[in-house]
């Protein structure tokens, strides 16, 4: 019975030894993302594209300003993504139908909810 004690204890001292004690595995996050304006004709063509080098889960933002000599305004797109590894997804697009002068902007924000870890893109076209 004694024997079986000293073996337990050694046995704990071993692996206290050999087995962290503490920490944590740390990976780093690196998010990609693209915002994108095509045009194709008198349509203007907006996409935004995400991408990272772990699973994660990501809350995102794509929003679409414009501004003319007679008009200005916003619009977004968001939400949250499970993303695979090193797999591009598409976020959002949307098409918008132009006419006159002033320009476009996409701006596409990107935010890892474990880490915090961002990545922002814009883009502008001027008309």
């Amino acid at each position: 019975m004694r024997c079986l004690k000293y073996l337990g204890a050694a046995m704990a001292f071993a692996l206290a030894n050999i087995l962290p004690t503490s920490g944590i595995a740390q990976h780093i996050v690196q998010l990609q993302c693209a915002a994108r304006i095509e045009r194709v004709g008198d349509i203007l063509v907006f996409t935004s594209q995400i991408m990272a080098n772990l699973s994660v889960t990501v809350d995102y933002d794509m929003e679409i300003s414009y501004l003319s000599a007679g008009n200005l305004g916003a619009t977004s797109q968001g939400g949250t993504l499970a993303l695979s590894a090193n797999r591009p997804m598409r976020t959002a697009s949307a098409q918008v139908k132009v006419s006159g002068s002033g320009y476009y902007e996409v701006e596409l924000t990107v935010q890892d909810r474990m880490t915090g870890e961002t990545c922002v893109d814009k883009q502008t076209i001027f008309l």
